[in-house]
């Protein structure tokens, strides 16, 4: 909108482009004012990660999930002293889960990990590619970009098992613009079928490994695209939010939702 204004007010000046090129960062959220942000309350988000999904497990005993971990990321940022925007509910229809003020626009993503690497699934790209149509490689890489052009940033919640009662949650929040997180910084290849009635025949595509990393898409699964993420020591240190342990063990904790109920409403005749 802003770019648009600005063309038909430049016009006639001859340098249109370059201005717009600058003015580019109106449109999105800037990289300072979330690092400021982060970094000015980075203890009250972790405080308020360990209270949500502790408080969680209080009622149940299910790893958190997608759907969960947006509703639990909300209430966090909303106890953060971020201002909430606008949430997509589990709809997922443009790729952006919660919009915020101060964090902007983010992908909320779950994962199990285990040393230190984790798989996040993205956009379903059956319009460019699938079985009886591979697709282009070009093609397909214009419709990752203009479906990730609804956020800035991925809200990521990692779970590790610890052992058989214990798990580890880790958040990050990343940018999507690292390299690693960038289809356009791979080389792509048509990935083969190696065996079964697929065996010789094109099933998707995949990438080379950069910097521990890669990304494939699989006509099996509707398409979609994945991306395989190893956790660096400077991701860790970098874009780590909070971490929290739970424990199964812990049933003194665990209540259930009658038990919340009477804890909770006051006026406790049902009609």
């Amino acid at each position: 909108m802003i770019s648009n204004l600005i063309k038909r007010i430049c016009k006639k000046m001859g340098d249109v482009d370059s201005l717009i090129s600058q003015l580019g960062t109106l449109d999105i959220k800037s990289t300072d004012t979330y690092a400021k942000f982060i970094s000015n309350n980075k203890e009250k988000l972790s405080m308020n990660l360990q209270k949500a999904i502790k408080g969680y497990h209080v009622v149940s005993k299910e790893p958190i999930k997608e759907a969960r971990w947006e509703e639990i990321n909300e209430q966090v940022f909303k106890k953060s002293n971020c201002n909430i925007i606008e949430t997509a509910s589990g709809s997922h229809m443009s790729g952006c889960d919660i919009r915020t003020e101060q964090v902007g626009n983010l992908s909320n993503k779950t994962s199990k990990i285990k040393d230190d690497v984790f798989n996040i699934s993205s956009y379903r790209l059956s319009s460019v590619c699938h079985f009886q149509r591979p697709g282009e490689i070009k093609e397909i890489l214009e419709e990752i970009t203009k479906k990730s052009k609804s956020y800035e940033n991925y809200s990521i919640l990692l779970r590790e098992d610890i052992d058989k009662t214990t798990t580890c949650y880790k958040w990050l929040i990343i940018p999507k613009t690292l390299d690693i997180l960038n289809s356009n910084k791979y080389k792509w290849s048509p990935m083969i079928g190696k065996r079964g009635p697929n065996k010789g025949l094109q099933v998707g595509w995949c990438t080379n490994v950069n910097n521990g990393c890669s990304m494939k898409i699989t006509f099996s699964m509707s398409s979609q695209l994945w991306i395989n993420i190893s956790l660096t020591p400077t991701m860790k240190e970098k874009y780590i939010i909070g971490e929290v342990i739970y424990n199964k063990k812990d049933k003194e904790k665990q209540i259930d939702y009658i038990d919340l109920f009477d804890l909770c409403v006051t006026d406790k005749k049902l009609e």
